[in-house]
């Protein structure tokens, strides 16, 4: 399956935004996120990791169901009207919660940054969840992936505040690809990013997180553009053509 065929172009348009940016911006080569590093991993990173991918997937199927319940709601209005009572929705969710607002960026950056209280945390997770879905679902613009890394950060947070043995870099990480490939399923491209910003040791951990994610989650799905590849049928040859 030559699956170079799809790989390379993406590699060459990466390659060719990433050269744009450092070209005509000053942002620099540096991760916007710094996510706790690990000298080394241990046996039992795996098994949190393994967790955090089914967390991560829960997560997801949340999400996506969130979504699509929403649409149905929201469908039920006129179309002019659906930005408008999504705008209500989140200005009303943000009067609870100001984690609601905004794609996440620099909220991500401060859960990671700060010790914050478990019940801070919680707040955070659901406002964001609650915030990205009405988003979503009204029509205005705007993506899930920024959303779904800091959900993952929260419960990373979350996880090593319960459990002292479960290393803030690893299940971090794990959480934060997790929850992305769950809705998004881009396995390899969801480890890659957040192992950039938290070392190459977290990579094992991080695409094992991916992996039971995506297994969990290979049935639910949100991003309509996306389809499985058409399998080659057996009875047909290069020969016969």
């Amino acid at each position: 399956m030559q699956y170079h065929e799809a790989l390379v172009p993406s590699l060459i348009g990466a390659l060719s935004g990433y050269a744009c940016s450092l070209v005509l911006t000053d942002a620099g080569a540096k991760p916007i996120w710094t996510i706790p590093a690990v000298d080394s991993l241990r046996a039992v990173d795996l098994l949190w990791a393994a967790g955090a991918g089914v967390g991560g997937a829960i997560v997801a199927i949340a999400f996506t169901y969130l979504v699509i319940g929403l649409r149905r709601l929201f469908k039920l209005g006129p179309g002019v009207v659906r930005p408008v009572v999504g705008g209500l929705a989140l200005a009303t969710l943000a009067l609870w919660s100001p984690y609601a607002l905004t794609f996440g960026e620099q909220q991500t950056q401060f859960v990671l940054q700060h010790k914050l209280a478990v019940s801070a945390l919680v707040v955070a997770f659901l406002a964001k969840l609650l915030g990205s879905s009405v988003i979503v679902a009204s029509g205005w613009p705007g993506g899930f992936i920024i959303p779904l890394f800091f959900m993952g950060a929260t419960l990373g947070e979350l996880t090593h505040h319960g459990f002292l043995d479960a290393r803030s870099g690893v299940v971090v990480a794990a959480f934060m690809v997790a929850a992305n490939v769950g809705v998004t399923k881009t396995l390899l491209g969801s480890t890659l990013v957040v192992t950039e910003m938290g070392g190459i040791r977290l990579l094992p951990t991080s695409l094992l997180a991916a992996i039971v994610a995506m297994l969990l989650t290979s049935s639910v799905g949100l991003i309509e553009s996306q389809r499985e590849r058409t399998p080659m049928d057996p009875t047909e040859s290069e020969d016969d053509e």
